[in-house]
């Protein structure tokens, strides 16, 4: 089956090789300039799958041109609290997520670094925020500085792995 993704190297390509990995599904990676056109080739039916953030195919599958069979995180999405997550569908051990982080330059004082993240906590829980979140497919989960180090390092072995095993090349 032919899998669309943004591009050689991008999230959606990489979250289809993980995929392909863990199920030993066949999947052939057809690369496009952008998502907007994989999606467009997607929801047409001249590609087979793909991987997007719900956020941008959430339109595709309200009008009903594309049917979601599973999310890649942890939790259902808010956005898709019917479908499951590929554990539930199956496929235990396949997860994927980017996110977006806050960082501060190497050497800010702890001081510094703990009010940032203090302040954005406190942003990330005001109800009226995250409900202009969710919409947009973000979920926030705040966390602390040493669990955002911890998941960075675990994603670059992780996903480093892949793209050395596969031979990804940027392009």
């Amino acid at each position: 089956m032919d899998h669309a993704s943004a591009g050689t190297g991008s999230s959606r390509h990489i979250s289809m090789e993980l995929l392909k990995a863990t199920s030993r599904i066949s999947l052939t990676h057809i690369p496009y300039r952008g998502a907007t056109q994989s999606i467009t080739d997607l929801a047409g039916g001249q590609i087979g799958a793909g991987m997007s953030a719900v956020a941008v195919v959430l339109p595709f599958i309200r009008d009903g041109r594309l049917v979601p069979r599973a999310v890649p995180q942890a939790q259902r999405s808010a956005l898709l609290p019917d479908v499951p997550t590929f554990a539930e569908a199956g496929l235990p051990g396949f997860q994927f997520s980017t996110w977006v982080s806050r960082y501060a330059p190497k050497g800010t004082p702890r001081p510094i670094v703990n009010q940032l993240n203090g302040e954005l906590r406190k942003a990330l829980g005001d109800a009226a925020l995250r409900e202009r979140l969710t919409p947009l497919g973000l979920e926030p989960a705040p966390s602390s500085p040493e669990d955002l180090r911890d998941m960075t390092r675990s994603g670059h072995v992780r996903v480093g792995k892949l793209i050395k095993d596969i031979g990804i090349k940027p392009e």
